[in-house]
């Protein structure tokens, strides 16, 4: 039987109630998909590129931590007018990207030290037209000196560890702003308040959670 990546796309999107916010987002993660194959052949943009691999890890993937960050974190917040969440070390941008695909309101910013990867990344917002979405060549550590813009959130896989993420980039967060790590169940179990950890489904074939961390609200005094 062919593995028919588009019809999958569209399946999971309708089965995990997706499409609410952009009808178009299976034909764009589509467009997305085959516009990776085509710039793959001049630059490395992923190791994944059999159809089942390249589902799992850059559709599905992106798709069930965004469902799990609507519900958990999102939800509960305004989407901001001015500045971004920020995808650290974007490489391809298919967790920022998709994430800006499904949800065209939460403005994405990709960051990466390697340049052929945000020109990738442009060429993908050019092609899709996906407004609230940008992408910028530098290392998150140089963030002060290109942007003034205020971060809302920072996410990030398979980067650093979540440990080592909020070490580089806990300095751009305020007024609760979220870091949300897609993190491995293992590196989850050594992670203390306070992180919470929100678990793929039992179903998902994918290790991986989403860790968040947040700065607590001070006490009121008694």
């Amino acid at each position: 039987m062919t593995f028919d990546l588009r019809l999958l796309t569209h399946s999971t999107l309708s089965q995990n109630n997706l499409l609410t916010f952009n009808p178009k987002a299976g034909d764009q993660l589509s467009q997305y998909e085959n516009h990776t194959q085509l710039w793959s052949k001049k630059i490395n943009l992923t190791a994944n590129l059999s159809k089942e691999s390249y589902f799992r890890e850059n559709i599905l993937d992106p798709l069930t931590s965004f469902k799990i960050f609507y519900e958990n974190i999102l939800f509960k917040t305004d989407i901001p007018t001015e500045g971004f969440f920020i995808d650290v070390g974007c490489g391809g941008g298919f967790t920022g990207l998709t994430w800006n695909i499904i949800f065209p309101d939460l403005p994405i910013l990709l960051v990466d030290s390697d340049r052929k990867k945000i020109n990738f990344c442009k060429d993908v917002i050019r092609l899709l037209g996906l407004k609230r979405a940008r992408a910028e060549w530098f290392p998150i550590q140089e963030y002060n000196k290109h942007l003034k813009d205020n971060v809302h959130g920072i996410l990030s896989r398979a980067v650093w560890s979540p440990e080592e993420l909020l070490n580089h980039t806990r300095h751009l967060l305020h007024n609760k702003s979220p870091l949300i790590s897609l993190a491995t169940q293992e590196q989850s179990q050594k992670l203390n308040n306070p992180w919470k950890i929100y678990s793929y489904p039992s179903h998902s074939p994918l290790n991986r959670t989403l860790a968040v961390w947040q700065e607590e609200e001070p006490k009121k005094p008694l």
